[in-house]
């Protein structure tokens, strides 16, 4: 077989060769086994802030 000569497979070939390599997939997920998802609110990307606010306008103006 010459380098420009490609190899084709038949699809029982290409499944027996993906099992080979990979396995076996797991078995299916039923309905009972899946849960529901809980939608919750977005994480904020400073903490909240701790304290008086006068004393934040303080801090932040020098003072």
């Amino acid at each position: 077989m010459g380098d420009d000569e490609t190899v084709r497979f038949t699809d029982e070939d290409s499944a027996f060769l993906r099992n080979a390599r990979f396995g076996e997939l797991p078995p299916r997920v039923t309905r009972e086994q899946q849960v529901e998802l809980q939608e919750t609110d977005t994480k904020r990307d400073l903490p909240e802030p701790a304290g008086d606010p006068r004393e934040w306008t303080n801090l932040q103006a020098g003072g």
